[in-house]
């Protein structure tokens, strides 16, 4: 269970750095 819940974690990292970047790349081509 360590594992997955490392690899989930990563993932939700991920994600949440995306959602980060496009919120970013929105605000400065809107």
């Amino acid at each position: 269970p360590r594992g997955a819940q490392f690899e989930d974690d990563t993932f939700i990292s991920k994600v949440f750095l995306w959602l980060a970047i496009i919120f970013m790349g929105w605000l400065l081509f809107a």
